[in-house]
């Protein structure tokens, strides 16, 4: 279906003028429809005006189906053409209306249930169609979660399904052991628990081949022998073709590469399913040092007082308890980094320096000190190299003073200390003065704002920590002077204040704006990020500068950071007022944008 330049101008206008009388429904129907109608192959930007009023929905907490599929058919619309990051936007606006119906619900309805679990399904889809697999994860994870807090809807066979899929990710990201001890394992075990129809032992012969394929890249052949054989089993009285196929998998016993089964596919979820048939696993190693966003890492904490011990002269193998501080999390983290990035196992590495696997790993959680000779013998022993080596016998040797700087060598979003604590925290509460918090930037945003695209990809992976289930409660203040200062010219602004709209709707995210009549004081001047981590471990705060940031465990100093945001709760608009206001200069440079 298609419409004249004159019936869209119309259908816009009328939807346009439903907006502004809050008849939102009869507006999202009308968008629907001009979504629909709009041919392919026009150019995103002779559709501005539809795209804008699109937008417009996102400023008043929508929850009804209907402006969820105006979202949908939007993000079909840009998807369909390649315009992936639009697409992206539209899915995650349509997540959040299912999200938002779904808080306001005390026993979720089968309906919004769907709505739900489709709205995270196509956002995968995109996801895994531009390779972002930890985006992929992230939306499986929550639909996991989804599926455990409601059992009444008899979801057994679909969280099957969901752990297989989370399986199948991890595989293709080469992370094999994490595919089968956290995943597919647990998926086995809920398709054997539900019976064996025609329809589930197909199913569970994908999760058995997927487990086959993990267990060879591991060099374990005697599981990935008894899984394929387990999915013959299956398949022989259901499907011969496909039996056939997997049958010569089992016998390819030098391959490693994703096979692509005709009569059985792998995996439903995502376009395209796979990568290509040349695309071979990868080894389990990352490019670089850094921590992914979205996901947890897991620190504990001891109840001994003691300091780091710096003695370089201590007897080799003797290991300190210490307390945990946010620079021991950091140093036993990069010990990992260089663990993993080996490729060692912790029970090999263990075996290997004479070490109990539970010394290894107190290193790693950062608690638990020991001697610069040790940290030396672990990280040559994992060939690291020598800038490695360097740099983290420096951090070893860096005294515990509850405060410690970080220059911005690296894009300041990738900071070892920032990610484990920014991941960890239970509520996340941060102040700019002059721009858009950096959990809140949208991609154009932060692009106009550096000019620096590592750091726009390193500040857009971060951001997953606010749709992890998992997900921090975080308080987010900023100036007026914030929405005045033009950062990419009108329209990446009036998206962006459209964003923080969206945010403040959100039931774990508080967005507050200080306004231009609150008189100056001293804690408007500095920006300030306070982490609260899960007890007994100490709060975390810190300041970024042009060139480095400050990290602050010091009680003292973090009772300083509370102490200011008490004071600019004060000062603050009501969530519902800023809104407003992000509202309204919204639809101011809306008309400036054209």
């Amino acid at each position: 279906m298609t419409e004249t330049i004159e019936q869209l101008t119309a259908r816009l206008d009328a939807a346009r003028e439903a907006i502004e009388h809050q008849r939102l429904d009869e507006a999202a129907i009308l968008l629907t429809r001009a979504w629909q109608a709009v041919p392919q192959g026009v150019t995103v930007r002779r559709i501005g005006g539809l795209s804008a009023l699109t937008q417009q929905l996102t400023a008043h907490t929508p929850i009804s189906p209907e402006i969820a599929a105006v979202f949908r058919h939007a993000s079909v619309f840009y998807a369909r053409d390649g315009h992936y990051r639009p697409a992206h936007r539209m899915g995650v606006h349509e997540l959040a209306v299912w999200r938002n119906r779904a808080a306001g619900e005390a026993s979720l309805h089968e309906e919004t249930f769907a709505g739900y679990r489709e709205a995270l399904d196509a956002l995968a889809r995109i996801d895994r169609t531009v390779g972002r697999l930890h985006h992929v994860v992230n939306g499986l994870d929550e639909l996991l979660e989804l599926q455990g807090l409601h059992r009444e809807l008899a979801v057994d066979a679909y969280s099957a399904w969901t752990l297989r899929e989370l399986g199948a990710v991890m595989l293709e990201a080469g992370r094999a052991d994490t595919a089968i001890t956290r995943y597919l394992s647990r998926a086995d075990a809920s398709y054997t628990r539900l019976g064996q129809s025609s329809a589930m032992a197909r199913d569970h012969a994908v999760c058995s081949v997927l487990s086959g394929l993990a267990h060879r890249h591991l060099d374990q052949t005697a599981k990935a022998d008894r899984s394929f054989n387990r999915a013959l089993a299956l398949l022989l009285p259901l499907d011969t073709d496909a039996a056939a196929e997997v049958r010569a998998l089992a016998d390819t016993s030098t391959t490693v590469a994703l096979p692509t089964l005709t009569a059985l596919p792998l995996a439903e979820f995502g376009l395209p399913a796979w990568p290509p048939p040349a695309t071979a696993i990868r080894p389990a190693r990352r490019p670089r040092p850094v921590h992914t966003p979205g996901q947890p890492v897991h620190i504990t904490e001891t109840t001994s007082d003691s300091g780091t011990d710096q003695t370089a002269d201590k007897k080799p193998g003797k290991s300190f308890d210490r307390v945990s501080t946010a620079r021991s999390r950091e140093l036993g983290e990069e010990l990992r980094r260089v663990r993993k990035e080996a490729g060692l196992a912790s029970p090999k590495v263990s075996d290997d320096l004479g070490w109990s696997l539970g010394k290894l790993s107190k290193l790693e959680k950062g608690t638990r000190g020991t001697s610069l000779w040790e940290i030396g013998t672990l990280v040559g022993h994992c060939g690291a190299d020598k800038a490695t080596r360097d740099r983290v016998l420096a951090l070893a040797a860096e005294p515990d003073t509850g405060a410690f700087l970080r220059l911005h060598h690296i894009p300041p979003d990738l900071l070892t200390a920032l990610n484990i604590h920014e991941n960890t925290a239970r509520a996340i509460t941060a102040y700019q003065p002059l721009t858009v918090p950096a959990l809140a930037q949208i991609e154009d945003y932060t692009r106009a704002l550096t000019d620096d695209q590592d750091l726009v990809q390193a500040r857009m992976d971060r951001q997953e920590v606010l749709y992890h289930h998992t997900k921090p409660g975080v308080v987010l203040y900023l100036h007026e002077a914030a929405l005045r200062l033009v950062v990419g010219g009108p329209a990446v602004m009036r998206d962006q204040l459209l964003h923080l709209a969206l945010m403040g709707g959100w039931s774990h995210v508080t967005v507050r704006l200080i306004p231009l009549t609150v008189p100056a004081h001293p804690v408007l001047v500095h920006p300030a990020t306070l982490l609260d981590l899960p007890e007994p471990l100490r709060p975390v705060a810190y300041t970024e500068t042009d060139t480095a940031t400050v990290f602050h465990d010091d009680p003292d100093v973090v009772a300083g950071y509370r102490a200011k945001m008490r004071h600019l709760h004060t000062l603050a608009l009501p969530a519902d007022r800023s809104r407003e206001v992000f509202s309204r200069y919204a639809d101011e440079y809306d008309r400036q944008a054209g």
